[in-house]
């Protein structure tokens, strides 16, 4: 789930730093402060926990997909923008895919493990079902008996 929240988070980047673009174009000059997110601003907008979002951040900029802007940590507040490979791996769904990877690598062991624990089930439900079977042919015995021993006593 990380990684699907760090492409969420370059999303957000993304999107506000191409706003910051637009708004340049027409005629007002948008800085990186102005294209820049904090922290807090992004859990605003993804309702992550910060202590989630600076790590994920540390990672992004670990790969140099955002920048760290300008920080205070004084107050733990930290600004970062999206750089080109950012938007690059943003734009390519770099997270997205290599969740869907993970994914892939773990469905085959999940099955199996599903597999496994149907068969234990039904083998439990076979024994149980085995053991209500023997009872009811005891008792279909033991009734046979008593109407064989009843129509002798008819018979006489």
């Amino acid at each position: 789930m990380i990684k699907l929240k760090a492409h969420k988070i370059l999303e957000i980047l993304f999107k506000h730093y191409m706003d910051g673009k637009k708004k340049t174009k027409g005629g007002n000059i948008v800085t990186d402060l102005g294209r820049s997110f904090t922290t807090i601003q992004i859990n605003e907008k993804t309702n992550y926990p910060i202590n989630i979002i600076d790590e994920i951040c540390i990672s992004l900029e670990a790969n140099e997909y955002v920048k760290l802007h300008d920080s205070n940590k004084e107050f733990g507040v930290y600004r970062y923008i999206i750089t080109d490979k950012g938007m690059e791996a943003y734009i390519s769904k770099h997270y997205v895919f290599s969740f869907v990877e993970f994914l892939l690598k773990w469905i085959p062991i999940g099955i199996s493990v599903l597999s496994l624990l149907v068969a234990a089930i039904v083998a439990w439900f076979n024994i149980s079902n085995t053991k209500s079977i023997d009872k009811l042919q005891l008792k279909i015995s033991e009734l046979q008996e008593k109407v064989i021993l009843l129509e002798k006593q008819n018979a006489k």
